[in-house]
């Protein structure tokens, strides 16, 4: 576990044509790039099987501050490079979710983690109550809950070794107003390397 209490989520999809240069772009620039802000302290990419956009970036943060920092800017905003630019023109449904951990606690996502549910809800009281029925639930490994200050909502993050790990029905008592599932992103392409390079025409 790393000493991170805030969580940066970007979800996003890519149309059909554009898939490949998409991922290419995040594994081979974007995400390095933003690993190598100060106190982004691990990142991963998670598809969505039951919600949508169909992708979801998770950066786990010192904590939710690091986003106002000088490091952070030079890696976002009008310090966005050529690709990230034309990339983000051929995508839909891009939300950035900033998150500050509820109770303060330190911890991010775990490697072992296969398979996620993001629960939102109107506050933080309906999060502090999901996190105690789900915590006990088997096959859960982790439920963390999250504030989004800026948009005045909370988030449950629950995590699971596998879909079959994470809760099949939304909890009782609390009303949700939106979830979404996801598995772990995992690169099957051996020469994705090569994708970004521009041979020109062989003559």
């Amino acid at each position: 576990m790393t000493d991170a209490s805030g969580l940066l989520l970007a979800q996003m999809e890519p149309d059909q044509l554009n898939e490949d240069e998409f991922n290419d772009w995040y594994d081979l620039e974007h995400i390095p790039q933003m690993s190598s802000v100060d106190g982004i302290l691990g990142t991963s990419r998670w598809i969505c099987v039951a919600g949508w956009p169909r992708y979801l970036a998770a950066y786990d943060l010192q904590s939710i501050d690091v986003l106002k920092s000088e490091s952070y800017r030079r890696a976002t905003g009008a310090n966005f490079t050529p690709w990230t630019r034309r990339i983000l023109t051929r995508v839909s449904g891009w939300r950035r979710i900033a998150l500050g951990r509820l109770d303060g606690a330190a911890g991010g996502l775990s490697p072992d983690s296969g398979a996620l549910q993001l629960l939102f809800v109107r506050d933080a009281s309906a999060a502090a109550a999901l996190v105690a029925e789900l915590g006990g639930v088997p096959g859960v490994a982790q439920v963390r809950a999250f504030t989004v200050p800026d948009e005045g909502f909370a988030v449950v993050l629950v995590e699971g070794g596998s879909l079959l790990d994470l809760p099949a029905s939304a909890p009782t008592g609390v009303r949700l107003t939106r979830s979404a599932n996801y598995v772990r992103y995992e690169r099957r392409d051996p020469f994705a390397a090569f994708h970004a390079i521009d041979c020109g025409e062989v003559h």
